[in-house]
């Protein structure tokens, strides 16, 4: 009883506020470390929905984009590739009868966080060097494996996400994430997790 004081005695100071932040980023994530990597761009906004002196609490997104490959270059050789025209341009063809080899990598989630220090609050912006967040929440995601033969299949599912970060400077925010699917199996792999970083910068 007595541990969960202080987390009563900070939820009641909260007050009701509206401040945004929004990031933009690059991720990285595979799908129980599967033998290839899915990376693209990422885009978070969130509001705070309480705040305390340098503590907040917020909801929040991390939209991202990209592709799935066997050295996660996102969004960076397939569109070189698409701009040349070159004969690498049927890897795009993920619907093929090989099972394709590059697949779109899409990630929704809504999230809710619990912020302390740098980047909690504005204020906490000016007398904090540093700061941290926790939470989770739900996600839709695509993006592609390998399978147990070998070749790269697509996929996608609705999972929980937990996840957390941390504000090394007053634009840089590290976060790790974990989804876990709703459904499994997914392929071979009977516990899928999807793990990914996300570096971002605020503006």
């Amino acid at each position: 009883m007595k541990r969960g004081i202080p987390l009563f005695l900070l939820f009641t100071t909260m007050h009701a506020v509206g401040q945004q932040r929004q990031t933009i980023g690059y991720s990285i994530a595979t799908l129980n470390a599967g033998g290839s990597l899915a990376g693209g761009l990422s885009f978070s906004m969130g509001r705070n929905l309480l705040e305390s002196h340098n503590t907040s609490l917020s909801v929040s997104t991390n939209l991202k984009f990209g592709m799935q490959d066997k050295i996660g270059s996102g969004l960076i050789i397939p569109l070189a590739v698409l701009v040349s025209g070159g004969s690498g341009a049927s890897n795009f063809n993920y619907g093929d009868g090989n099972g394709g080899k590059i697949h779109l990598f899409t990630e929704v989630p809504l999230l809710l966080h619990l912020n302390v220090g740098m980047g909690a609050t504005a204020g906490a912006d000016y007398h904090r060097r540093f700061g941290f967040y926790l939470g989770g929440g739900m996600s839709y995601c695509t993006t592609g494996f390998t399978d147990s033969s070998g070749l790269s299949k697509g996929t996608a599912f609705f999972g929980y996400v937990l996840d957390g970060g941390i504000r090394f400077s007053k634009n840089a925010d590290l976060n790790l994430a974990w989804v876990t699917p709703l459904r499994y199996p997914i392929g071979q792999i009977s516990h899928p997790v999807m793990y990914e970083m996300t570096l971002s910068f605020r503006f």
